[in-house]
């Protein structure tokens, strides 16, 4: 799993659709991951950018892609969307 920051918003476009299936991180696991991954590159990094992606989150994450190789759908602990967890308890 890659969690993608796109700030030219052409990601899509270039994604390998065959491989992978991509989306907008949604509130809950993953975007606590996706932050927990950018504070560990700050605390080891110092990066001023990466710091400012944190304190302007609400508006950053919109920003980021969360890809994941279709063949690990069915492996994640948490599902990567809300409608997953949906079709996954039913």
């Amino acid at each position: 799993m890659a969690f993608v920051y796109d700030a030219a918003g052409d990601f899509d476009i270039r994604v390998n659709a065959d491989t992978v299936i991509w989306q907008r991180i949604e509130p809950g696991h993953w975007d606590e991951q996706c932050r927990e991954l950018i504070a560990e590159h700050v605390r080891q990094t110092q990066s001023r950018w990466a710091d400012q992606i944190l304190r302007n989150w609400e508006r950053e994450r919109g920003r980021f892609w969360q890809v994941v190789p279709k063949e690990m759908l069915s492996r994640l602990e948490y599902p990567v969307s809300r409608g997953a967890a949906a079709a996954k308890t039913a």
